[in-house]
């Protein structure tokens, strides 16, 4: 027995440094062309040279009247959201050819990113005794969610991330999580809470998606929320200290317009949700 879970250990620590190797590799090759990693290139710089403005749109800030109101200078929603839109446009075809020209396969890079972390879930759940301990998740979080090459690699973390932890939100996926509640809460709070890391200037919708699952669920566990994590779930508080409120208003007041437009649940429970100090 001891034999069998050495074995299963040394598969997911070969498993986990095949991946983190190959994102390695990856990091050199870029470095090799002059090309500058994604995490370390700012996109507030990039979108206020394009008068982008990263505020709280007036969607949300008018969600309990129903209005919208324009914007300063003239400018609506609307009007940001088609400018963020071109901006991203251009932003993903040139980090679609960095990922073909870092990959080393046919496949875009965060493919095979994605397809490595597939398989890693592939051996979790085909294996009850088998697990993934804090300090090895580190190593994920650090070479994938804050010290990526791409936003793709980033993007398939989260994914990932999201539908390993909530895999009955997959049908036909098995039901085990990748994290107790415990171990959940401690990733959301020291980890997803941190602005810096996470950076909510450039989140993505599954990113958000992720934020949004690991909010709603680790309050519902703590007892200050009404309802764990599910689609299209309806949220009500129980407690106006929720865990993470502090990031969830930095969040709402950082995240691109075409984001912070999803977020309306989410404001409306901050609204109601005194920020820790």
């Amino acid at each position: 027995m001891i034999q069998q879970l050495q074995e299963k250990a040394g598969l997911l620590d070969v498993i986990i440094g095949e991946l983190l190797q190959y994102k390695a590799s990856a990091l050199e090759k870029a470095k090799t062309l002059g090309i500058l990693p994604a995490c370390s290139v700012s996109v507030r710089e990039s979108s206020d040279r394009n008068g982008l403005s990263l505020a709280v749109p007036a969607t949300l800030r008018s969600v309990s009247t129903g209005s919208q109101q324009p914007l300063s200078g003239g400018l609506t929603d609307t009007d940001d959201i088609m400018a963020e839109e071109a901006n991203d446009a251009e932003e993903k075809r040139v980090h679609a050819t960095t990922e073909k020209k870092i990959s080393g396969t046919r496949n875009a890079y965060s493919i095979e990113i994605q397809s490595r972390l597939q398989f890693l879930s592939f051996v979790l759940t085909k294996s009850a005794s088998t697990s993934l301990d804090m300090d090895t998740f580190d190593r994920l979080w650090q070479g994938l969610a804050v010290k990526y090459v791409t936003p793709g690699e980033k993007e398939a973390f989260f994914g990932w991330l999201l539908s390993t932890q909530f895999p009955s939100e997959q049908p036909g996926v098995d039901s085990r999580r990748l994290l107790s509640d415990a171990e959940a809460t401690t990733v959301f709070a020291s980890r997803m809470c941190d602005g810096k890391s996470m950076q909510f200037d450039r989140l993505t919708p599954t990113e958000f998606k992720c934020f949004d699952a690991f909010f709603v669920h680790c309050n519902a566990v703590a007892g200050k929320l009404s309802s764990k994590y599910a689609s299209d779930v309806t949220v009500s508080t129980r407690n106006l200290e929720l865990t993470g409120v502090d990031a969830l208003w930095a969040l709402l007041t950082t995240v691109r317009r075409s984001i912070a437009l999803q977020c309306t649940e989410f404001y409306a429970v901050a609204q109601h949700a005194v920020p820790n100090r």
